[in-house]
């Protein structure tokens, strides 16, 4: 049962087993998606209409927000994994160690309680997600042109943007470590990777509609997003496109998700 439900202008929150779900409202619009400076998967820049309005969770799914939902505990899945290292654990840590899959069954459990407000969740869209990512910026990063893990939690010993060397943690960081984009979202650069909606093509944009893309009809991998811990910075900029098989768990790849009114269901006219 779904406890303190708020849907306010700006924003929209519940608590569930006392645990709290913040999420930022992202007003609908146009943008510009892709980068001309980049990567060839990210050519050619075009512009994107999004059609409605979405809240999109401010932060990473943390692992508390996991097992309340899902029922299983961080330490449970570390020792279930092949990885001899972790890098974060605790309850403001993002999970990671998740399938796309199991990202896609945890929106599905939140749907069903969110149901009884006409709400639905799922994970972003490609096009959500880099809209959301860059509020309102054409800059590399939504807080400038360089990152050299000092702003956002990266490998800055592989800076972009800049020459100095910065800084490496070598290990993810709690959720709200970072400042937030003027969205109010945080770690939409680096940290954890993110999972998306769409099946990934190298090619998509050369064809993409131009009103609320999702992506192929098929594919062998799924989209991720944002970069991670591990990642040099140029991978967490805004235009940045990488991929993962659905099946893959990775120790910097977690996700976080949206919310939207359910469709509205039209009876047919005798």
């Amino acid at each position: 049962m779904i406890d303190n439900f708020r849907n306010e202008s700006y924003a929209l929150s519940f608590d569930f087993q006392h645990v709290s779900f913040r999420f930022k409202k992202i007003t609908c619009g146009e943008f510009v998606m892709g980068a001309s400076d980049f990567r060839k998967d990210t050519l050619p820049q075009h512009k994107v209409k999004l059609l409605s309005d979405y809240w999109m969770l401010e932060t990473l799914v943390t692992q508390k927000q996991w097992s309340v939902l899902r029922g299983k505990q961080m330490e449970d899945m570390l020792s279930e994994s092949n990885f001899d290292v972790f890098n974060g654990v605790g309850d403001d840590y993002p999970i990671y160690l998740i399938t796309w899959y199991e990202a896609v069954e945890f929106c599905n459990r939140l749907s069903e309680l969110l149901s009884p407000y006409n709400l639905e969740a799922s994970l972003p869209t490609e096009a959500e997600w880099e809209y959301a990512c860059r509020a309102g910026s054409y800059l590399p990063f939504s807080f400038g042109d360089s990152l050299d893990g000092r702003q956002a939690n990266c490998n800055g010993e592989f800076p972009y943007g800049q020459y100095e060397l910065g800084i490496w943690r070598k290990t993810a960081t709690p959720v709200y470590t970072f400042p937030p984009n003027q969205n109010g979202l945080y770690d939409m650069h680096g940290n954890m990777w993110e999972w998306c909606l769409d099946w990934y093509s190298e090619t998509y944009y050369t064809d993409s509609p131009l009103c609320d893309p999702c992506g192929p009809l098929e594919g062998c991998k799924k989209v991720i997003r944002g970069g991670g811990w591990r990642s040099r910075a140029e991978c967490c900029r805004s235009a940045f496109r990488d991929s993962d098989p659905p099946n893959y768990r990775g120790r910097s790849l977690s996700f976080r998700i949206i919310i939207k009114q359910k469709p509205k269901n039209h009876e047919l006219s005798e």
